[in-house]
């Protein structure tokens, strides 16, 4: 993936439904997104094209879950068809700068997340704003662990998680525009 634009249809309404979940996959098919979003609790998606890239989340929106239930949530969505997983870290071990916690939080999630499906990890949400020192710090155990994607929620996240994964496979997605870094839009 590259600088340019991807769509990505989201539904992570606490209350959406199955039937929710099928007018999404339509409505995206129907307007050439590449990807949808749904909470993993509705995998497998029916009428899903095989073009059609399946994400989900584990651990959101706050972080907050054992690690072993973020896991258990990612691998049963992947073995009903999720291409992808966006899993938010424990914003305690971010904040902290718990690279030994962070590592270990990454790799259990990467065990029942396999290749070639997408890890994707979050340093948090609501809240955790962690200095630079603490945003490389979870970009190394991202890249550590086997993290295939960090994502940023600004451009200055960004711009420093692009500089730590430099010359490493992770990619860094973000919701603004940076050279180097993929796009991905999210529409309202």
């Amino acid at each position: 993936m590259s600088g340019g634009a991807r769509v990505e249809r989201v539904m992570l309404d606490p209350t959406c439904t199955r039937e929710d979940a099928d007018a999404l996959v339509t409505h995206a098919v129907d307007h050439g997104d590449v990807a949808v979003c749904v909470p993993p609790t509705l995998f497998p998606l029916r009428h899903a094209p095989e073009t059609l890239r399946l994400v989900t989340v584990a651990g959101y929106p706050s972080g907050k879950h054992h690690p072993l239930v973020k896991a258990s949530e990612a691998h049963m969505a992947v073995v009903n068809g999720a291409h992808e997983v966006h899993v938010v870290l424990d914003p305690a071990y971010v904040a902290a700068g718990d690279v030994n916690a962070m590592i270990s939080e990454i790799v259990t999630l990467r065990e029942a997340v396999p290749s070639p499906a997408v890890l994707r990890v979050a340093p948090g949400e609501y809240g955790v704003d962690p200095d630079d020192e603490r945003l490389r710090a979870f970009c190394r155990a991202a890249v550590t662990a086997g993290a295939d994607m960090v994502s940023a929620g600004s451009q200055h996240e960004a711009g420093v998680m692009l500089d730590a994964v430099q010359g490493t496979p992770v990619t860094v997605a973000s919701p603004v525009d940076l050279p180097g870094v993929a796009r991905v839009t999210v529409p309202r």
